[in-house]
């Protein structure tokens, strides 16, 4: 790039700048993201007479149509971030090198998945050019998921096996100094007591630094003891046409949380979203101005864009955000609220996944499969940094101590010994009178009071339907002289 230095000691790129989007000339570097971009558009060793357009390849100035080379230079910022070097002390590195030297043919998909595997990343094609989906922090959601936007199986989640989890990764390095492979061990002391020693052994592709083929191994760790939950799930065109793999997605799922905050919207203004069901019957919204936590509405813009608001108040099934949002969204749109900041039994928090596949079926139908993305995962292997963990269920709440308790006790008789009995010709049936309906006639409320025969009243209040004769139902004559002269009032009932 245009904007980029490099380091002549370590071959790291330093940017300056904004980026024009065009190349200088070529030189060596370490950037694993402009080798993988030299390898694709190599005509001499490289994939340069595949990818490249006729008029690149008669006169190539680094530009290629069918690679996103803004996907390449986000990835190759973030790779060449200074990190720890893991030795203590102040001393760093970039985070992701690519030191080799290819000597042999290779299949083009199994060295392109090498390459990216360098940087974190994977490739696609979509759009009619080769796009990469690299794993970094985003500042935000991509895209929305409940329930009114899937298809009516919902969201199926599993697991990996316990199997599978290693408890130790052996890592395999090309060490400079001594000129050799070398193997750097990464334990999971806690998951090597409790499940024992299960090792993996894995080859970091052009590495040669033992600081980020030790990342690589805690990162191959969390991978198999934190990242180990999928989900499968089909939306409709409209979501799916903007979701990418490596999108990290939000998804309010009331199976898991227990309760339903996410939906269509009814109606809405910049700062007043109507949402979809009535509170307290199939959805669950924190009422009032002030509940002493935070509230976050998330909804889709027009554009497809996810934009999230703090909540000033919430009346019935009308949301009132604090700040507007940029413009009013769409009605039928998606909506998800969140709350933090509470208790756990009032924090309801989304999940969230990163995308692996999408997937276009019949029907206008895409099926989407992701992975459980923990956001603080980054910081947790490069500096040791405790993970984090989203609230997301209340379904896990200790419910209240029962009170009231009674015990009954009722006797049966198995079937089998039923058909005995009635084969030997004993009555087996019995008739029970159970009342229908209870009528009280013109009397008093004092007619469930003691006074009146209780074996009466308590067999007439298992009646399903209570019919009460009311004489009185203004001011014009007091409860007190209706009961006087025998009668009912309304204010008694």
């Amino acid at each position: 790039p245009s904007n980029a230095t490099v380091d002549s000691a370590t071959g790291a790129l330093i940017y300056s700048g904004t980026w024009n989007g065009t190349f200088q000339a070529a030189t060596w570097c370490s950037d694993p993201a402009w080798c993988l971009w030299d390898l694709l558009t190599s005509q001499r060793y490289g994939l340069g007479d595949h990818i490249l357009t006729a008029s690149e390849k008669a006169s190539f100035n680094g530009n290629a149509e069918r690679l996103s080379k803004f996907d390449f230079y986000a990835a190759s910022k973030y790779a060449n971030e200074l990190v720890a070097d893991g030795f203590g002390g102040s001393g760093q590195e970039a985070r992701f090198s690519c030191n080799i030297a290819i000597r042999s043919r290779a299949e083009a998909f199994d060295l392109i998945n090498s390459m990216t595997s360098v940087f974190r990343a994977m490739s696609y094609w979509s759009a009619g050019s080769l796009a990469l989906s690299q794993d970094k922090p985003v500042a935000s959601s991509s895209c929305l998921f409940t329930l009114a936007n899937v298809t009516p199986e919902g969201f199926v989640y599993q697991g990996s096996s316990q199997k599978t989890r290693s408890t130790t990764v052996v890592v395999k390095y090309f060490d400079m100094n001594l000129r050799n492979y070398a193997y750097e061990e990464v334990v999971d002391t806690v998951a090597e007591n409790k499940y024992g020693k299960i090792v993996k052994n894995v080859e970091a592709f052009a590495c040669t630094s033992r600081g980020q083929a030790h990342r690589v191994g805690k990162w191959m760790l969390y991978s198999e003891t934190q990242e180990t939950e999928t989900v499968t799930f089909a939306t409709s065109i409209d979501s799916g046409v903007i979701c990418r793999p490596g999108q990290v997605i939000d998804i309010a799922d009331p199976v898991k949380s227990g309760f339903r905050r996410g939906g269509r919207i009814k109606a809405a203004t910049v700062s007043d979203i109507t949402v979809d069901g009535t509170n307290g019957v199939d959805t669950d919204l924190p009422q009032g101005s002030s509940v002493g936590y935070t509230r976050t509405l998330h909804i889709v813009r027009s554009n497809g864009a996810v934009e999230s608001r703090p909540v000033s108040n919430i009346s019935g099934s009308i949301i009132t955000v604090e700040t507007d949002f940029t413009d009013a969204p769409n009605v039928n749109g998606l909506w998800i609220l969140e709350t933090t900041g509470g208790t756990s039994a009032q924090n309801i928090e989304t999940t969230q996944w990163r995308v692996i596949s999408v997937t276009e079926e019949d029907g206008n139908v895409y099926a989407i499969n992701a992975l459980s993305y923990n956001s603080s995962k980054y910081a947790n292997v490069e500096s040791g940094i405790a993970l984090t963990v989203r609230d997301f269920s209340n379904l896990n709440e200790i419910p209240a101590a029962p009170v009231n308790l009674r015990i009954f006790q009722q006797l049966y008789i198995k079937g089998n010994e039923i058909k005995a009995l009635k084969m030997d010709g004993v009555e087996i049936t019995d008739a029970v009178d159970v009342p229908e309906i209870m009528f009280t006639g013109d009397t008093t409320m004092e007619f469930l009071h003691s006074s009146f025969p209780q074996e009466v009243i308590q067999e007439g209040l298992k009646a399903k339907l209570v019919c009460l004769e009311c004489t009185f139902v203004n001011d014009d004559v007091s409860p007190a002289d209706a009961k006087r002269f025998g009668h009912t009032h309304v204010r008694d009932i």
